[in-house]
């Protein structure tokens, strides 16, 4: 009986030696799936940001060449300007450039103001203060004058526009970012990526400046031009929202991820993808390599998700 007895713990000390092993080897499964999920999504983040770095550089090139242009095209034509009005213009305009100091306006001739005046102001904002004191202050509303004023301020207006849009460039950064967190891709799939991206970009509006002066009228514009912009809606509340789901299939599996197949209520059938652990957890099926078969032996199965595109980041089982 004594020898029955020490068998019988054998065999029992074999069980818990297995069954330590089973969950150690599942431990190992899903820290290794979740080291590879995460190494994905840095290897986007890091394309993301190089791409982004990139194009910052360029534009901010291209601002750079636009001013020193526009500069050369200014000087001369605001030269001009002070050459046409008389003596009680020149000192209205004069009094209006509160930025120059008084001692300064003094010592220089008129011959040497387009360059302080550009030096106290910068290009655009001079061109935006002296078509004020043209059209507003003084005023000098006649063909001699807006001649010369009109189209560098309409090449203002259309620079102005342009900067404005490339204030989008900041929204396109953190898009590209929410994008590339959302869906955990390698560098080759980038144009399922991109097709994500709309939903994102709606959230950062921009409404453009649409005052347009007609040739020779004498409407003002702003010593700096401003656009509305609407505050960007974060994505975590206002585009993601819990909804019922019914898994129908199981297309694809591989170590990170799971190609689904759902119908979503009120609509018809959508093909998803959820990472592995996220389904595993909701559902509490085993980390092993019949998970395949342990997903479809048990479909359809329901639950609540938040589905992004065609990513689930979020999955509880109803």
């Amino acid at each position: 009986m004594a020898q029955n007895h020490a068998e019988e713990m054998r065999i029992h000390e074999r069980m818990l030696e297995q069954h330590q092993r089973q969950h150690e080897q599942r431990e190992r499964h899903l820290q290794l799936a979740q080291q590879q999920e995460a190494a994905l999504r840095r290897d986007e983040l890091t394309e993301t940001a190089s791409f982004h770095g990139s194009f910052l550089n360029h534009f901010g090139s291209l601002v750079e060449m636009s001013l020193t242009l526009l500069e050369a095209e200014w000087k001369p034509a605001l030269t001009s300007i002070l050459r046409r009005l008389n003596n009680a213009e020149y000192l209205e305009l004069m009094n209006w450039l509160g930025k120059i100091p008084q001692h300064v306006k003094n010592a220089s001739v008129r011959g040497d103001m387009p360059e302080i005046i550009i030096r106290y102001y910068g290009v655009e904002e001079s061109i935006f203060t002296v078509d004020e004191a043209i059209n507003k202050r003084i005023p000098r509303r006649d063909a001699a004058v807006q001649t010369l004023l009109r189209p560098v301020v309409e090449k203002m207006k259309s620079k102005w526009q342009k900067k404005e849009k490339g204030k989008l460039t900041k929204a396109v950064s953190e898009v590209l970012q929410k994008a590339a967190e959302a869906y955990p891709q390698r560098s080759g799939q980038t144009s399922t990526l991109a097709q994500h991206l709309n939903p994102f970009l709606q959230t950062a509006q921009f409404a453009p400046d649409s005052s347009s002066p007609a040739d020779g009228a004498a409407a003002v514009k702003p010593k700096c031009p401003k656009v509305e912009r609407k505050k960007p809606v974060k994505a975590s509340s206002a585009l993601v929202k819990w909804r019922r789901i019914k898994i129908t299939a199981v297309k694809s599996m591989n170590t990170v991820n799971i190609h689904l197949v759902v119908k979503l209520t009120k609509q018809g059938l959508l093909e998803v993808y959820v990472t592995k652990r996220v389904l595993l957890e909701a559902f509490g099926f085993e980390p092993s390599n019949d998970v395949k078969e342990q997903i479809q032996g048990s479909l359809p199965l329901f639950a609540d998700a938040k589905i992004l595109g065609n990513k689930i980041s979020e999955l509880k089982k109803a």
